[in-house]
């Protein structure tokens, strides 16, 4: 009779590339991409490809119920975490009741009210009670549920290599059964599982340090996978490949393949396991002890800083603040003095350079020309207005106006415009002066003759 799997016969010589026929390189690469594997990557590397894929497989599945085990076992353990100091059983967060009875304050001195309080606390430690142990009753059956897929887990990928392994061992030896391949197949299987009960890899054999089952949980679950309704199981004879020895062949072909197993399976579950949970304990314990150094490096620091900033030291010195303000004081006041030495003492306004300049170059002052000829109205002509805007303003070495020099010495110019008006008028009247006298002597000596000479000038 078949195993009531979803396996055929066939799956163990078909090859990746016979169902896709890109799937072999990324078969090959599978390996790799999970970094749990690399302590059997050599293992798996001296196998053929559907060998190298079953047993991929096979180490990934039992570390995710590896792991979900454990999850369940932790969670269960919060039940049985009773102590002396502590014999209150556990209830879950979520069965807290935090209900509480409001009454008045002119009740709260009656005794019915306080037996009414007392009642009422007693009410919620007893629906926390239950509700943890509904909850605990929960925990055991995920428990116990996740260790009986480990099982099938493990029952089921072990049958994938045996029916692998005796293909192999068949290419080179040839077998006569009156058994079929499956059934044969089936036989070996469970005297592999007899076998591992007897090899003990640590104190207590693998049922007890890795499955954490024991030898009839594994044997019923066999016949639940594999031989269900099988009417040869109640026979003693040799169709009960539970109770078979086998012939001298049989049992030589048969070691072989058990051996195989042996060497394909421990790898990938016990040892791969234990590795894992090895590492994983002392990553723990590093980060449990670098922990530890740094809560002591922080704590000295923190003394040392409250030492410094806030406490007064022993040997009557000043402690970090005082010091730090000593310091900005100190700062501070060589700023200021710094300061007062580089600024000029308050002196009285002098005149500037340029002032001077103007005054003694040659070329600040415009020469006087000759007083202007009134015409026959008596009025100045354009060109002297122009000359006498022009005095005005004081012309620098440049040509242009000062306007800081106009600002700093406007009384004393407007002084020196007026002294030059003055002098220009009293030039004028010389010369008129003297153009009339030398008219008058025209005119006794030549009559007309000094009017015809002035007018030909």
């Amino acid at each position: 009779m078949t195993p009531n799997t979803n396996t055929d016969s066939e799956s163990a010589n078909a090859t990746s590339s016979d169902r896709d026929p890109n799937s072999k390189g990324k078969d090959v690469k599978k390996p790799m991409t999970d970094p749990r594997l690399k302590s059997i990557l050599p293992l798996i590397a001296t196998q053929l490809v559907p060998i190298q894929e079953v047993i991929t497989t096979f180490a990934k599945e039992m570390l995710e119920n590896t792991r979900a085990l454990k999850n369940r076992k932790s969670t269960l353990a919060k039940f049985y975490k009773t102590t002396p100091e502590n014999p209150s059983m556990y209830i879950p967060r979520s069965a807290r009741l935090k209900t509480s009875l409001t009454f008045s304050k002119t009740l709260a001195k009656e005794a019915e009210i306080q037996d009414l309080q007392e009642e009422l606390l007693r009410c919620n430690k007893e629906y926390g009670e239950k509700v943890s142990y509904i909850f605990e009753r929960c925990a055991k059956l995920e428990e116990k549920h996740e260790r009986i897929s480990r099982i099938k887990t493990f029952l089921l990928q072990c049958h994938k290599l045996a029916q692998g392994l005796v293909i192999i061992e068949k290419r080179c030896f040839v077998l006569e059964t009156n058994l079929s391949t499956e059934r044969f197949t089936l036989w070996i299987l469970i005297v592999f599982l007899r076998t591992i009960k007897i090899v003990r890899l640590s104190e207590p054999n693998i049922y007890d340090t890795y499955l954490h089952v024991e030898y009839r949980d594994v044997k019923t679950e066999f016949i639940q996978l594999f031989l269900p309704n099988d009417p040869t199981l109640e026979n003693d004879d040799e169709n009960n490949i539970i109770k078979r020895l086998g012939t001298e062949e049989e049992k030589h072909f048969r070691d072989k393949v058990v051996r195989k197993l042996l060497d394909l399976v421990i790898p990938t579950t016990f040892h791969l396991q234990l590795k894992l949970d090895q590492e994983e304990e002392k990553q723990i314990t590093t980060s449990l002890i670098t922990a530890l150094y740094k809560r002591t490096e922080t704590m000295k620091a923190t003394e040392a800083t409250a030492l410094a900033v806030g406490d007064i030291s022993p040997h009557g010195q000043s402690n970090m603040e005082q010091h730090i303000q000593t310091l900005v004081n100190k700062a501070v006041q060589q700023q200021l003095t710094k300061t007062t030495k580089t600024k000029p003492p308050p002196t009285t306004k002098k005149p500037s350079t340029s002032s001077k300049k103007q005054k003694n170059s040659p070329g600040g002052k415009k020469p006087q020309s000759s007083p202007p000829a009134k015409n026959a109205k008596g009025d100045k002509t354009k060109q002297q207005k122009k000359r006498k805007v022009s005095f005005r303003y004081p012309v620098s070495d440049t040509g242009k106006i000062n306007n800081d020099d106009e600002v700093e010495h406007q009384p004393k110019k407007k002084q020196k415009l007026s002294n030059k008006k003055e002098n220009h008028k009293t030039s004028q009247k010389k010369t008129q002066r003297r153009k009339g006298k030398g008219n008058q002597g025209g005119k006794t000596k030549g009559g007309n003759g000094g009017k015809e000479k002035n007018k030909s000038k």
